[in-house]
C-alpha cells in the first residue's frame, strides 16, 4: 500500500491513551503518514490434469449488491468478523483456501485449447521508480559491487547491493501484518506483541537502530532487526489458483461510457469510483459466471500506463480509479484469496470520505484476511481477450515481511475478446 500526504485531513491533536509524544525533533507514524514464455509448462500441467475429475465449486454467494454499504469501519465491528470465521488467532487468512483442490480445479478449468502463453503481471523495478513519500522514504536504490579477479582463473563477479529499499513498493501483495485498526492487527493480534522494540515508536530511530545492528553483526535477543513475529510473508507460500480479470476499462471503452475515461480515453478517470454495478459489468464483459473462494480478483484500470511515462509519475501518485467500502464488502464475501489492481492502492483516492485513510484495506486485510494485491499489470491479458486464467504467486520466504515484492504471472488460453455475456 503507497501512502499519500493529503488523505489524512483531520488527526486528533491528543496522543493516544498508553501512548507518549514523540521527544522533539522525533515523527509519530501518524505524523509519517501524513507527509506524505511458459507454454510448455502449461501445455504440461494441462496434459498431468487432463483425466482428474474436478468437482464444482462451493455454493456461493447470490450477488446482492443492496446488502453492502459505506459504513466506516470499526474495531469493534472486525472482532465481530472475527469471531464469525473462527479466525482469532489465525494467521493464513483466506490464503488457507487455496488447497491442493482448488489449484487442479484451477488449471484443469483455466487452460482450454490448443496453446497457453505466459503474462509477467509485474512491473519493470529500477533505482527512482514512483513511490509516495514516506519518512525514511521509499525505496528502490541499488548499486553494483564488482569483486576480482581471483584465482588463477581470473574470475570476476558483479553483485547487487541495497542502500535503500522497501518491499512496499511497484508489484506487491500486501500482508496479514501490513494494516490494522488501531493497533489491531488481522485474528486480534495487538501490535505490542509481534514488533520488536515496540517501544521506538518514531521511524528515524528505528531506521537507525536497525542500521547500526546491521553494521555492528548484532542479530541476537537485543537486535531490532527482522519483521514481526506473526503475520507475516512467510504465511502467504506459493499460491497457484483461479484468477479472474474484472476489465472495467475495457468494458467502459467497449459500451461508449465516456463520463468514467480519462480525458485520452486510455483510462479510467482519475479518482473514479469503481462500483458494484462496474463489478457486475466488468464480469458480463469477461464473460465470467462467478467469483470463487481462493481466487485472485484483478481490476484493469489502465493504471500501468502511467507507469511506463515518468512525466505522469505525479498524477499516478497523487490519484487513481478503484473500490471503496461497500465494493470491499462486496467482494468480500466470495472470499478471494486476493484483490488486486493495476494502480499503486487499490482504492480509490482520494477516498470519498475525505478523513479516513486506507478503509478498504482495514476491511479486506484487517477485517477479512484478504491480501491487496498493487501494481498488476493486465495489459496483455486484456489484449489477448484472457479474462480467466491461471494466477501464480511464488514469495520470497522473507519472515514477517509486510509485503511480497517479487513478479507474479498468469498462465491463459488466449482468445477473442467475448464481450457476450457469460460463459456456461
Amino acid at each position: 500500500m503507497q501512502l499519500w500526504k493529503h488523505l489524512i485531513a483531520a488527526q486528533p491533536s491528543e496522543p493516544r491513551a498508553g501512548k507518549s509524544m514523540p521527544d522533539s525533533g522525533k515523527l509519530t507514524r501518524r505524523q509519517v503518514l501524513q507527509v506524505g514464455s511458459g507454454t510448455a509448462a502449461g501445455l504440461a500441467l494441462s496434459h498431468l490434469l487432463s483425466d482428474v475429475a474436478v468437482a464444482e465449486p462451493e455454493h456461493q454467494p447470490s450477488r446482492d449488491s443492496g446488502a453492502f454499504d459505506d459504513h466506516p469501519v470499526t474495531l469493534e465491528e472486525a472482532r465481530q468478523r472475527w469471531r464469525e470465521l473462527g479466525v482469532v488467532g489465525d494467521e493464513r487468512g483466506t490464503a488457507a483456501l487455496v488447497t491442493s483442490k482448488k489449484t487442479t480445479r484451477a488449471i484443469r478449468n483455466s487452460l482450454r485449447g490448443p496453446r497457453f502463453r505466459v503474462y509477467n503481471m509485474g512491473e519493470p523495478m529500477f533505482p527512482g521508480v514512483p513511490a509516495f513519500a514516506t519518512i525514511p522514504p521509499r525505496k528502490f536504490d541499488y548499486v553494483i559491487t564488482m569483486y576480482g579477479p581471483l584465482g588463477t582463473n581470473l574470475l570476476t563477479v558483479l553483485e547487487e547491493r541495497f542502500p535503500a529499499m522497501t518491499f512496499q513498493i511497484g508489484t506487491q501483495v500486501d500482508q496479514l501484518n501490513h494494516i490494522g485498526i488501531d493497533d489491531v492487527y488481522y485474528g486480534d493480534v495487538p501490535e505490542s506483541e509481534i514488533v520488536k522494540f515496540f517501544e521506538i515508536q518514531d521511524p528515524i530511530a528505528r531506521w537507525e537502530r536497525a542500521r547500526q545492528d546491521s553494521d555492528t553483526g548484532n542479530y541476537g535477543p537485543t537486535s531490532i532487526l527482522g519483521g514481526t513475529s506473526r503475520l507475516g510473508l512467510e504465511h502467504l507460500g506459493p499460491v497457484v489458483t483461479r484468477g479472474v480479470l474484472l476489465d472495467v476499462l475495457g468494458q467502459k471503452q467497449a459500451t461508449g461510457q465516456t463520463d468514467a475515461l480519462s480525458a485520452d480515453g486510455e483510462t479510467l478517470a482519475p479518482t473514479y469510483r469503481i462500483t458494484i454495478e462496474d463489478i457486475e459489468g466488468a464480469m458480463d464483459f469477461g464473460g465470467i459466471r462467478r467469483i470463487e473462494r481462493g481466487d485472485l480478483v484483478l481490476f484493469r484500470t489502465g493504471w500501468s500506463k502511467l507507469w511506463e511515462d515518468p512525466s505522469r509519475w505525479q498524477e499516478y501518485l497523487e490519484t487513481e480509479p478503484g473500490i471503496w467500502l461497500a465494493e470491499s464488502r462486496y467482494l468480500a464475501q466470495f472470499r478471494p484469496v486476493m484483490v488486486a489492481s493495476d494502480t499503486w492502492g487499490l482504492e480509490v483516492v482520494p477516498a470519498p470520505r475525505e478523513t479516513s485513510a486506507f478503509e478498504v484495506h482495514q476491511v479486506l486485510i484487517t477485517q477479512e484476511g484478504i491480501r491487496i494485491g498493487e501494481a498488476f499489470v493486465s495489459e496483455e491479458l486484456a489484449a489477448d481477450g484472457v479474462y480467466e486464467f491461471v494466477f501464480f504467486d511464488t514469495p520470497h520466504r522473507a519472515l514477517g515481511a509486510t509485503a511480497a515484492n517479487n513478479l507474479v504471472a498468469a498462465i491463459g488460453t488466449p482468445r477473442p475478446r467475448p464481450g457476450r455475456g457469460r460463459s456456461n
